[in-house]
């Protein structure tokens, strides 16, 4: 993802290992595995021991820049035709084992509509997406993620009339569809320990 739109977009810088062992000046940095969810053998990485111990569990780690900042989510819709008909920027305000259970939507949009139609130009999307921004040490947005479903707490905006699963059905039959955003402000906090078991057969879904 880093290589296709390092071009349009700012993306975190990519240190190798022999870099940092030559370079510690550059500590801290942030690990991430190459594939992984809910941040497991995400980590802040302070030091070259710290590095190496990490490598070994986790070895498959792309190393970072680490990024200081505030933590965005932008959730986005793009029709048929490629076209960005929503990015609406929230921020992560308390994240629990990588997933925002805590967020509200940014007044303030501008940067984060420029960064999603460059995403949109060179990634084809139909259907909801989303990606993952964080504020460098100048407070300039970089990139964390892209991904090709709903948002973890996209459902923000759907209290605010955007329904993202309706309107990626209606896309996927060809149904032209629009965005009617109600304008007021909400805040959502999840709990994430719902566990249920429910005695059910069946054979069809609707």
């Amino acid at each position: 993802t880093y290589r296709v739109l390092k071009s349009f977009v700012r993306v975190p810088e990519i240190y190798s290992t022999e870099k940092l062992r030559e370079s510690p000046d550059v500590f801290p940095i942030f690990a991430k595995p190459d594939i992984g969810y809910g941040s497991r053998g995400a980590k802040k990485i302070c030091s070259v021991l710290e590095m190496e111990t990490h490598l070994a569990q986790y070895p498959s780690c792309i190393l970072l820049e680490f990024l200081p900042g505030d933590e965005f989510t932008v959730d986005c819709f793009s029709d048929k035709s490629g076209n960005l008909l929503f990015a609406a920027p929230r921020k992560r305000g308390r994240i629990m084992n990588g997933i925002s259970v805590n967020t509200k939507a940014e007044k303030d949009d501008s940067e984060f509509q420029a960064f999603a139609k460059k995403i949109n130009a060179q990634i084809k999307f139909r259907g909801a997406w989303f990606f993952q921004v964080k504020r460098d040490s100048n407070g300039k947005l970089a990139l964390l993620e892209v991904a090709s479903r709903f948002g973890g707490s996209s459902s923000l905006f759907r209290a605010q009339g955007v329904n993202f699963a309706m309107m990626s059905l209606f896309d996927a039959f060809d149904i032209p569809v629009s965005v009617l955003r109600n304008n007021y402000a909400v805040e959502l906090d999840r709990a994430l320990d719902n566990s249920y078991q429910i005695d059910l057969k069946y054979s069809e879904v609707f």
